[in-house]
Order: C-alpha cells, then sequence, then structure tokens
C-alpha cells in the first residue's frame, strides 16, 4: 500500500493506493484479511490524530482482489454500501479502532446499461473478467470517508465514478474482454497478461540482450495492447536480463537456470 498526502489551509487528505494478493487459497485469504485490518488502524489513526484543528479526509482505491461485499471488506475493514451508515459512531470504535468507509463501488456491482436500453459504449459487468469461471468481478474498488459526503469542498462526485471500457477491447458478440495470446511471437489481445507458461516458453528463447530488445520493442509496436502490460512485461524484462547477468557469473546460462515469477 502507498499513502500521498494533499494539505490545504483547512483540510487535508490522505490517499492510499492498494494492491492486495489474489485470494488463492486459506493463506492468502489470511493476507488479504490482515491487510485490512492494518488499513483499518491506518485510516482510524489518521481521522483520530491529534494536530492542527482542520477536517481530515480519506481515499482508498486500488485493486483489493476482493468484491465490495466479501466480509474482508464489510467487516474487517468496515466499509458499508449506505452512505448513512458510514457515518454513523458506535461507542465501541474507539477501543475497536473502527472508523467505517463508504465503499462507492457497490455502485459498479452488475450491467452498467439496463436491459432494453439504448447506449453506445459496450456492456461491462464488473472491473475484471475471470476468464475460467466465465464471469465479471469487481475487485478495483474506490472508498471514502464520510467527510467527503457533504457539499463542501472538497466532496465526493460520486456521478463521475465509472468503469472505464474501450470497445476495442471486447469481443462483439459476447461482450468479453479479447483473449491474450501469442501469434508468431508477437503478442495479440488485450484481456490479461499471457499465462505463466506462455510468458516462460516465449521468454526462454532470448539467448542474449539483442533479443530481449527486439521482442520488447515489437511488443511495444502492438497498439492494441494496454499500457499496464507495457508495464508489467517491462519489468519481466527486466528480471530476465538481470537473472541472465548473474547466470553468466555462475557458468549457469541456460534457461533452467531462470526462475521467472509472472501473476
Amino acid at each position: 500500500m502507498s499513502v500521498v498526502d494533499y494539505t490545504a489551509t483547512d483540510y487535508s487528505i490522505r490517499f492510499i493506493f492498494c494492491h492486495w494478493p489474489p485470494l488463492m487459497g486459506s493463506t492468502q485469504r489470511e493476507t488479504s484479511r490482515t491487510l485490512a485490518a492494518h488499513l483499518r488502524h491506518e485510516v482510524f489513526s489518521f481521522m483520530n490524530a491529534a494536530g492542527p484543528q482542520h477536517q481530515r479526509h480519506i481515499v482508498v482505491i486500488g485493486d483489493l482482489n476482493v468484491e465490495p461485499h466479501d466480509d474482508i471488506i464489510t467487516k474487517t475493514l468496515t466499509a458499508t454500501r449506505s452512505r448513512g451508515r458510514s457515518s454513523m459512531i458506535h461507542y465501541t470504535d474507539i477501543d475497536t479502532h473502527r472508523y467505517r468507509l463508504y465503499n462507492c463501488s457497490w455502485r459498479l456491482l452488475g450491467e452498467k446499461h439496463p436491459h432494453g436500453e439504448s447506449f453506445a459504449s459496450p456492456s461491462v459487468a464488473g472491473t475484471y473478467f475471470w476468464a475460467n469461471e466465465n464471469e465479471w468481478l469487481t475487485l478495483d474498488q474506490a472508498l471514502v470517508s464520510s467527510t467527503l459526503l457533504t457539499t463542501n469542498t472538497p466532496f465526493l462526485d460520486e456521478a463521475s465514478l465509472h468503469i472505464l471500457s474501450n470497445p476495442s477491447c471486447l469481443e462483439a458478440h459476447s461482450q468479453r474482454p479479447r483473449k491474450f495470446e501469442w501469434v508468431m511471437d508477437s503478442p495479440k489481445g488485450v484481456s490479461q497478461v499471457p499465462s505463466f507458461t506462455e510468458n516462460k516458453d516465449a521468454l526462454n528463447k532470448l539467448r542474449d540482450r539483442e533479443d530481449i530488445e527486439k521482442w520488447y520493442k515489437n511488443l511495444l509496436s502492438n497498439t492494441e495492447s494496454p499500457l499496464f502490460q507495457y508495464v508489467l512485461l517491462a519489468e519481466r524484462q527486466k528480471k530476465l536480463v538481470t537473472e541472465k547477468s548473474d547466470s553468466v557469473e555462475s557458468d549457469s546460462v541456460g534457461p533452467d537456470s531462470m526462475e521467472l515469477d509472472f501473476e
């Protein structure tokens, strides 16, 4: 989690950016619960800190890898779907270090447009499409303190919160994200970073820095790929260069000596 503070004359806003691990087992779930508890403590401490007498606000945003209705969000983090509930104070809040947040992302669950309504933008039912289960999930969320739920500056402009969806990224007939795949050693599609096997097979073909640079330039020339794929794959490229350098020093240069970590 990363924190950015903005301080004005009569108020301050703390922005907390999160990217929690995916829930792939009980261990990861407990890790997310621990992160949620830590975040709840950070929110409480900031909102109740001693110091200048000005208004304090919190904005939490990021990929939490759980949906708004998961008890990690509703119970551990104590974030609610109700604006009214988020402003309520309970006598146990101080002892439990609890500060309720309003989770704006409840409004992002499900289809964007009612059936039968004409619309120009594509219809998506979440922020992430889980291909294995063939369903949409709302994992990317925005949560705010109740102090932003007023008409005084600064305040939440909730009508501006929406999911960006580009028609070129979706299949026309199913409205599903276009699948990512390797075609002639070049990335095609936009839905997700290639699988571990696909990446490993492609990257293990690269024997020197020149090949890596050529592969990366080819990737960047694909204008259909979204920016986040460029960034993630660039990090993998840097990791590969470093490991190849280490392998040369240890006289182990074969692909079996590389451990590539792809999400």
